[in-house]
């Protein structure tokens, strides 16, 4: 028994915009400026959001350095606003890029914040820890100074994130942005930037999955489509799969071809079929006239069909995110 089988994966974008506070701030050293930033992934990616000043105009390679003294390679990508510029971290193995939620309550908190602390960090991995007085709201600024008159603000902290306690909980409420020269901080409140961020970040997938057999006599096609979205459903929880009917927007197709074959196993002398599944996945996401490709790869050898199929199909849709 031979089988051949195709899933299509249509990646559709929709919004997302709530964000926990688990952000993994960076040092940045560009060929003429030092900040700070925040990590934030985006289809599989990973940026950093950093002021605009820190980064805009650099050519060359971007250093970064995170809490865990991890160095990594980054390179100017764009800017989200006249304010916000973004990093693209190459792939480094080591990298957690952990996503992160704004709070629900920020509008309302914005009026209320009277301190808080800068957390800023260093080339070398470590972090220091600033506390500083609010001593102006205006149009989705806060302004700051240090709680500690001999401690002062300096240019390269820029990107330092500003965080506050409510309610017994520690909050992102911002990022410090520039100094002004009597030593005052500016920082972009939190909700102004969730807002400059949506666009780019806050999407996520929405999979739809057809198959299309060929040459089966296990299962129809209706049932392996079922199969595979219960499959995908359970193994990767970050997206949704739901069935589809074939479509016309094939240039949004995220297309899995998965073959399988059948074999003795002569070593054991057993009389009996081995199924041997072997997944590759081939994603190709096109945003904003910018395509990306990457590949999973999956396979499964046992005696049980079912059994095989489910590994397979585990073994490369686990690798998405």
């Amino acid at each position: 028994m031979s089988l051949q089988f195709h899933i299509f994966l249509v990646i559709c974008l929709i919004g997302s915009s709530e964000l926990v506070l688990a952000q993994v701030p960076v040092h940045l050293k560009t060929s003429s400026q030092i900040g700070r930033g925040v990590l934030k992934p985006r289809y599989g990616e990973c940026y950093a959001i950093t002021p605009l000043h820190v980064v805009a105009g650099e050519a060359g390679s971007i250093k970064l350095t995170t809490g865990e003294s991890l160095t990594l390679v980054g390179s100017f990508k764009s800017e989200l606003d006249s304010e916000i510029g973004l990093v693209y971290i190459e792939p480094n193995k080591f990298l957690s890029c952990q996503d992160w939620k704004f709070d629900e309550d920020l509008d309302s908190l914005f009026p209320t914040i009277t301190n808080g602390v800068l957390e800023i960090a260093m080339e070398d991995g470590s972090q220091e820890l600033l506390k500083v007085n609010v001593v102006k709201r205006e149009n989705g600024y806060l302004h700051v100074q240090p709680a500690d008159v001999n401690k002062q603000l300096i240019q390269s902290m820029s990107g330092s994130s500003l965080v506050v306690q409510n309610n017994h909980k520690t909050l992102f409420a911002g990022q410090l942005t520039e100094i002004e020269l009597d030593g005052t901080g500016i920082v972009i409140y939190a909700s102004k930037i969730r807002k400059t961020l949506d666009d780019f970040f806050s999407r996520d997938y929405l999979v739809k999955v057809v198959v299309e057999v060929i040459d089966d006599d296990k299962k129809t096609n209706w049932e392996l489509t079922q199969h595979a979205v219960a499959i995908l459903n359970e193994n990767v929880t970050n997206k949704q799969f739901i069935t589809r009917g074939s479509s016309t927007e094939s240039n949004k197709f995220v297309q899995w071809k998965i073959s399988v074959q059948n074999s003795r196993d002569f070593e054991n002398l057993i009389e009996k079929s081995i199924y041997k599944f072997k997944t590759v996945l081939s994603v190709e996401i096109i945003d904003q006239n910018r395509t990306t490709r990457k590949i999973y790869r999956g396979g499964a050898i046992d005696y049980d069909y079912d059994t095989a199929l489910l590994n397979s199909f585990i073994g490369a849709a686990g690798q998405i995110r």
